[in-house]
């Protein structure tokens, strides 16, 4: 089922993926209505939102509104649909709740939500998410209280960017009953964020390099692209292919002509192309890698002998850098990385206000993806770590094997 296009993002904890709930966005409603207001006499209709919309089908859906409002003859003010707005959204089990329930959504719409998500916004929103928490109040509350959706407030703690304002924030610690050190702490953190902003629009790369190959890659993507462009530390778990960071330009081009085979020569390179420039990140020295490839991976012959020869003797080559360390798993004991399949970890530095951004999991499927962010989630990819360091060949025995194996396929 899609989403319709009126419908606002909401985050799901009980999964800890980011969903799409089903939601109206009443402030837009409410736009809406001063809208018709200008160019209908209207009056107002009824007191209970059963008598609204299409709730009540003697009415056309043109001549309706959620609000209250009955575009008809007579007359209504903005302060009456300002009340009737009010009342909705107190109601405790109306409209509003009886649509809230998610509804299974296709990965691009997934995507919307989370591709504008960057570093510090993930750092603020999680931070106001544990202040209300802490302090007991609903989303629905402590939206109402600045004035805003309890979706928008959603999308901020999620790290979405909204246009909630300084004031509104300010608003929402006192209504958390925030100590001052909080209090500065979040302030700090909003005004580093908008810094970081107004640096990158000044600079003209407020977008990533990613955005020209937007018609190149899948919608989930970007999201994770922003996710490595700030991360300092990634530890990948591939059961069948090397590292999109670790590969060669004619070992991706196999794999781009596998998944098009009816791809133009362009369109190859360009995909080619994106993956070099991802692979620019290898050259920072705040940057680190931990690569635990199966050795499944290395004797699957992608582009054919020749071409998977020189992948493997540029992945040895990669194991001489101080800020990647790539690691075979041998075909051998059972281990964690065979059940929970492969996996990449993201992890972040210490942001300016001293707080750290959280890891987060990603997970890649033939048709979409999923970002894992809690705690408890993030600890069982953790155990799995352990257990991959366990089984897995030392640094020098795994440039052995991958050398190795290299030989065998040019043989």
């Amino acid at each position: 089922m899609t989403t319709p296009p009126d419908a606002a993002g909401s985050i799901d904890e009980s999964c800890g993926i980011v969903q799409i709930r089903q939601t109206k966005d009443l402030t837009s409603h409410f736009g809406h209505a001063i809208t018709n207001l200008r160019h209908h006499d209207t009056r107002e209709y009824g007191a209970r939102h059963e008598n609204y919309g299409p709730q009540n089908p003697r009415l056309p859906r043109h001549l309706t509104h959620p609000f209250g409002v009955h575009i008809g003859s007579g007359s209504v003010s903005r302060h009456q649909i300002t009340r009737r707005k009010r009342h909705y959204l107190g109601r405790p089990r109306n409209m509003l709740e009886a649509q809230n329930e998610p509804v299974q959504t296709e990965p691009t719409q997934i995507a919307r939500l989370t591709k504008m998500s960057t570093v510090s916004r993930r750092a603020l929103g999680k931070f106001f998410r544990e202040m209300r928490e802490g302090a007991g109040k609903s989303a629905l509350a402590a939206g109402l209280h600045i004035e805003t959706s309890k979706q928008t407030l959603l999308r901020m703690e999620d790290g979405i960017p909204t246009k909630i304002a300084t004031s509104q924030l300010a608003q929402l610690l006192s209504f958390y009953d925030a100590p001052e050190d909080k209090r500065k702490e979040a302030l700090a953190l909003w005004a580093e964020i908008r810094e970081q902003a107004k640096a990158a629009r000044s600079q003209g790369n407020s977008k990533g390099f990613w955005v020209g190959y937007a018609d190149q890659i899948a919608s989930h993507f970007p999201h994770y692209l922003r996710l490595e462009s700030t991360a300092d530390h990634v530890v990948t778990h591939q059961l069948v292919l090397v590292p999109g960071l670790l590969q060669t330009p004619d070992y991706r081009r196999s794999i781009v002509r596998i998944d098009g085979p009816g791809l133009s020569l362009v369109d190859i390179e360009r995909r080619v192309e994106l993956t070099a420039r991802r692979q620019a990140r290898l050259d920072s020295d705040q940057f680190h890698l931990d690569a635990f490839i199966s050795e499944a991976a290395l004797r699957h012959p992608i582009g054919g002998s020749a071409i998977m020869a020189d992948q493997l003797r540029a992945l040895a080559e990669t194991t001489e850098r101080d800020n990647v360390r790539v690691r075979v798993v041998p075909f051998g004991p059972a281990h964690r990385g065979l059940t929970i399949g492969s996996f990449t970890l993201l992890e972040f530095p210490q942001l300016a206000s001293g707080l750290v951004d959280p890891p987060v999991v990603y997970l890649e499927g033939a048709i979409g993806a999923l970002y894992h962010e809690r705690e408890d989630v993030i600890a069982q990819y953790r155990a799995a770590i352990t257990s991959l360091e366990a089984v897995a060949l030392s640094r020098a025995d795994t440039r052995d094997m991958v050398l190795r194996v290299a030989k065998e396929h040019a043989a």
